[in-house]
């Protein structure tokens, strides 16, 4: 993604969470509240927007890391917060690109999951190879990575201008995975537990993409 693309992204970002006024935990929010997060678990949600879904995620684990490039959305998801009572000891929002994650400071054996809802097509392909890197710096034998996003098969493929490979712009950035390229493109660490490609899991506003979610444990590389 060229400077103009990313620069372009912020800008239009900032504008969308001024308006937006979902504050329901999406269902693939619930999914993963229902399946995998426990209670001890440190949550890092990557592009977090404002806060729907981190609301949810803070209530059922014991740390919440969000991390979003919208400064809007991350006040947003702030007031949210605090709205709810959440305790300011258990959350952490930042303003960044979600390449630059961190691990959060947790107790010895705390398993980290790391959550990302249609937030990986919002980047390059670049940004998604440096990702992944990151992450295999950062987490644990035993972490998870738990993701749903936008693939090749939506018919919103090939809409605008193309910027890159399976990426377009149309008012934003959207790249469009293709879902056999996993597990290709994840470090050795990195296990695919489950990748699955239907409708049914992102329904919004008469919308119903075919989206792609995929759970990955991290592993000992052995």
């Amino acid at each position: 993604m060229d400077v103009r693309v990313e620069f372009d992204a912020q800008e239009y970002w900032n504008s969308y969470y001024r308006t937006f006024s979902e504050f329901n935990p999406s269902p693939f929010c619930a999914f993963v509240i229902s399946n995998f997060v426990r209670e001890n678990d440190a949550v890092i949600e990557l592009g977090c927007g404002n806060g729907r879904d981190g609301l949810a995620l803070v209530q059922s684990c014991s740390f919440y890391q969000g991390i979003d490039v919208s400064e809007q959305a991350i006040q947003r998801a702030r007031h949210l917060f605090q709205s709810h009572g959440v305790n300011p000891n258990k959350f952490a929002l930042v303003t960044d690109d979600f390449t630059e994650v961190f691990r959060p400071k947790s107790p010895a054996g705390t398993r980290a999951v790391v959550y990302s809802r249609f937030s990986l097509h919002a980047d390059s392909e670049h940004a998604q190879q440096q990702l992944f890197a990151k992450l295999d710096t950062i987490l644990h034998t035993g972490d998870l990575i738990l993701i749903e996003v936008r693939t090749i098969h939506d018919e919103l493929f090939g809409v605008g201008e193309k910027v890159g490979r399976n990426a377009y712009v149309t008012d934003h950035f959207r790249r469009f995975l293709d879902p056999e390229d996993f597990p290709a493109l994840l470090p050795r660490r990195f296990s695919l537990k489950s990748k699955v490609v239907e409708r049914g899991f992102a329904p919004y506003e008469g919308a119903d993409p075919k989206v792609m979610r995929l759970e990955i444990e991290v592993t000992d590389g052995s």
